[in-house]
């Protein structure tokens, strides 16, 4: 695996050929001058490995030191180093790991899971990250499913690069493609269901609040407004133009989110709900759809405050697409069991916080009940 034997575009049908070229370019260098850390993510057969060889093997081949391991092997290499004596030679110990000049970890995220295993893992790259140690890391998961404290060393613009090398399924969490081929910009009409001047122009005016977001998606947007209206619509058109830019999109309503941590949180392992938990509050751009409680439970409640209190805290973009705030405290929306519970209201306080949120009213009537059906779909 060396960079002379890289087909120059990548695999046809599993790479961006644009994306390859620029992470083709971006390891060349690194491996000219190792500096920094280098993430490398994209599916099964886009070639990452072969570009994380291709580095040690163009390091080596001048003579100086690099070390490759996949994350695969950690949990040998940590066990090993119980039974090590003192005079025993570390080269293939995981302590070897720690202060390599150049360290290339390929298939982070694809080890075995467990606390002891993931406290190693934080460990080893939080020494590194400390010591600004050359890195070279090539994702199994998306950043978005990883644990939150290395999730963020792979998000210092300062310190790491990284480059996706395929567009598809691994820019986007639970959102099926019919529905992004569907739900476009081009065919949102804003006109198609709304009957009357002011809700063409609420309808206008929601457009144009989304593409401002797609095109710089800061802070939290919030659709809202009747069944029908445009919202999931207008939330997918947004999630479409951000793949395009190499964004990881999260699309969860939020009946199936809530049954989504509740089957994590029946597994027997707590690592499996945290990674769970963590993959969606550390989104790159979370989509919320549906928002109206399915469930009165207080532990989805709790859950639910979490997120929403985590992401509002951080200001991590984000879509909502739900109800008007003022129809919440209803017993058709909360069940009668979260009115004037402290977490509902402090959701309810962070969704209508102006200097994060831009609300916008979609009061459009279904367009789906309407005689004559609008030209494009919602």
């Amino acid at each position: 695996m060396t960079f002379e034997a890289l087909m120059p575009a990548g695999r046809r049908g599993r790479v961006d050929a644009d994306l390859f070229k620029a992470a083709v370019e971006a390891t060349k260098g690194f491996a000219e001058n190792p500096e920094g850390w280098l993430v490398l993510g994209g599916t099964t057969g886009s070639g990452k490995t072969h570009l994380a060889a291709a580095i040690v093997n163009e390091i080596v081949e001048r003579g100086e030191p690099a070390k490759y391991v996949s994350a695969l092997g950690l949990p040998d290499l940590i066990r090993n180093e119980r039974f090590e004596d003192d005079d025993g030679a570390e080269g293939g110990s995981f302590a070897s790991l720690m202060d390599a000049p150049v360290l290339v970890l390929d298939d982070l995220g694809a080890q075995q899971a467990s606390n002891w295993i993931d406290s190693k893992v934080d460990q080893l790259l939080t020494h590194r990250f400390n010591g600004r140690m050359p890195t070279v890391l090539v994702l199994a998961k998306a950043v978005s499913e990883l644990p939150e404290r290395v999730a963020l060393k792979l998000d210092d613009p300062g310190f790491s690069r990284l480059f996706e090398l395929s567009g598809g399924e691994d820019s986007r969490t639970n959102l099926p493609k019919q529905m992004l081929d569907r739900m476009t910009f081009e065919a949102f009409d804003p006109d198609g269901a709304a009957p009357s001047d002011a809700e063409r122009q609420a309808l206008r005016d929601a457009l144009a609040a989304a593409k401002g977001f797609a095109e710089n998606s800061e802070n939290w947007l919030y659709l809202h407004g009747g069944p029908g209206s445009g919202k999931t619509h207008l939330a997918l058109a947004i999630a479409n133009e951000q793949i395009k830019k190499g964004t990881h999109v999260s699309y969860w309503p939020l009946p199936d989110l809530l049954d989504h941590l509740r089957q994590a949180n029946s597994n027997s392992s707590d690592a499996t709900f945290y990674s769970a938990f963590d993959a969606v509050r550390n989104s790159e751009l979370l989509i919320i759809d549906d928002f109206s409680p399915s469930s009165g439970t207080d532990w989805a409640l709790e859950k639910l405050h979490q997120l929403i209190a985590f992401r509002h805290e951080r200001r991590l973009p984000t879509v909502i697409a739900g109800p008007p705030l003022v129809e919440f405290p209803n017993d058709e929306f909360s069940h009668g069991r979260w009115r004037n519970k402290h977490q509902w209201n402090s959701v309810l306080s962070r969704l209508d916080d102006n200097d994060v949120v831009t609300r916008r009213i979609m009061g459009a009537p279904d367009y789906r009940k309407l005689t004559v059906k609008p030209r494009s779909g919602r």
